[in-house]
C-alpha cells in the first residue's frame, strides 16, 4: 500500500483508487492506516508528497511547476500554498536557505 503511493505520488489518487489498487475496502484501509501511521490514507498521502517536495527543492534545480507535477499538484501556486501552511515558509526561502532548517 505504502509503496504505491510512494512510487507514484504523482497520480490522481483518490480513497477510491487507493483501496481498489490495495484489494481492501475503505473502512479496513482506514483502520489499518490508522492503527499503523495514526493518519488516514489521503493525509499520509499529502504528508509524503510534501516531503518528496522539500527534497525536490532543497536538493535539485527543478522548477516548483515541474515539482508539482511530480508529485501530483494541480500547479505550482496549489504546492506553494500547501507547502508554507506544511512548514511554515515557502520553498523559494528553503531554497534561497533563507530559515533554519
Amino acid at each position: 500500500m505504502l509503496q504505491l503511493l510512494h512510487d507514484n505520488p504523482e497520480k490522481p489518487w483518490t480513497l477510491a483508487t487507493i483501496c481498489n489498487e490495495a484489494g481492501m475496502s475503505r473502512a479496513s484501509l482506514q483502520r489499518k492506516f490508522k492503527a499503523e501511521l495514526d493518519l488516514s490514507p489521503m493525509a499520509y498521502l499529502g504528508s509524503w508528497r510534501l516531503a518528496k517536495a522539500y527534497q525536490l527543492v532543497k536538493n535539485s534545480s527543478l522548477t516548483l511547476d515541474n515539482i508539482a507535477d511530480r508529485i501530483g499538484y494541480a500547479d505550482a501556486r496549489t504546492l506553494r500554498a500547501a507547502f508554507k501552511r506544511h512548514y511554515g515558509f515557502s520553498p523559494s526561502a528553503l531554497r534561497k536557505g533563507d530559515n533554519q532548517v
